[in-house]
């Protein structure tokens, strides 16, 4: 959602010119009504060692060093966002994470709008913990996690159930399991790993040299489920679990599915699919398969609301001058 909002007063430019003048990571603390601001590449750490369960705490973009920093604290993290654009509106965590909570907490973990470039380990968290809008390099996933809106470029871990809804999963790597992902796409070189796992309105794609591999890797296994999905160069991924599936469509490709996805992953893209693919591929709610699909269609925007834009007038009128900031932020 972006709002433009026009202000005819002196003051306000001056507060958003110190706005934008704060080049250095930002980290605020919400606690019952009073703010805790924090400084510099640690202030992340610092604010969460401050927190107590049910805080919040707002991320700026800019780089966040959390030096193995373990999550002990239900409170809600909500950054900038995950995807660099020319305003470089990203927040950058950039050492390994370790999730590790209580289900006594009280609250649920919610983190939004992050882009983690090592490894997120979850060891035990609370059963509504989410992470949405994030884009995660490494995830262990070792206790319940619901993840919305994310790219994950690699999931793995056999006992915790792991949500997926409307993301984009580039490699489920090996001996992983209990998956449930509705509306996502998934890149899947070795399908028969992903056991005890429903798929719903997804999208399975391989590379091109792929197309006719027939091997026991190839099939989703029998102890999955997959209804209303699709599947790009993999011919036989729904073969072994004909009991288990249903509507699934294969032998697809890229430039007949996505306006601008050929199988090479760029963060860039937004993997949306051609108008014929969009009205003829539908999931069982009637919407398209995929990420754009579902009542939760693909939104990278966080929450947390940011300038992208500041203009201001060259010139007075009347004594005045006009100032433009633009908002970007999501419901």
């Amino acid at each position: 959602m972006k709002k433009t909002i026009i202000f005819f007063v002196l003051a306000v430019m001056m507060m958003v010119g110190k706005t934008f003048a704060q080049s250095t990571a930002v980290a605020n603390l919400y606690h019952e009504g009073a703010v805790t601001h924090f400084y510099g590449a640690t202030a992340l750490s610092a604010a969460h060692n401050a927190a107590v369960n049910g805080d919040t705490i707002t991320l700026s973009s800019g780089d966040f060093l959390a030096h193995d920093l373990t999550i002990t604290k239900a409170i809600t993290i909500i950054g900038a966002g995950m995807n660099a654009d020319s305003n470089g509106m990203v927040t950058y965590l950039r050492n390994n994470i370790t999730i590790n909570i209580s289900e006594a907490a009280g609250h649920d973990l919610k983190i939004e709008g992050i882009y983690n470039n090592s490894k997120l380990t979850v060891t035990k968290t609370t059963t509504n913990s989410t992470i949405s809008k994030s884009r995660l390099l490494q995830v262990e996933n070792n206790d319940k996690m619901i993840y919305v809106h994310c790219k994950i470029a690699q999931l793995i871990g056999g006992d915790g159930r792991k949500e997926l809804y409307n993301c984009f999963l580039i490699d489920n790597g090996s001996e992983t399991a209990n998956f449930y992902a509705v509306h996502c796409i998934i890149y899947s070189t070795f399908p028969g790993f992903l056991i005890n796992s429903t798929f719903q309105d997804c999208i399975f794609y391989r590379h091109d040299d792929a197309q006719y591999v027939y091997d026991d890797m190839s099939f989703l296994p029998l102890t999955t489920t997959a209804n209303n999905c699709c599947s790009i160069n993999n011919i036989y991924i729904f073969d072994n679990i004909q009991g288990n599936n249903r509507d699934n469509e294969i032998g697809l490709t890229f430039v007949s599915f996505f306006k601008n996805f050929s199988g090479s992953y760029d963060d860039n893209l937004t993997f949306e699919l051609t108008n014929e693919a969009a009205t003829t591929y539908l999931g069982a709610d009637g919407t398209q398969v995929g990420i754009y699909g579902g009542t939760i269609p693909f939104d990278p925007t966080p929450s947390n609301p940011q300038i992208t834009k500041f203009n201001v007038a060259s010139k007075a009128v009347n004594g005045k001058v006009s100032v433009q900031v633009e908002v970007n932020g999501g419901e």
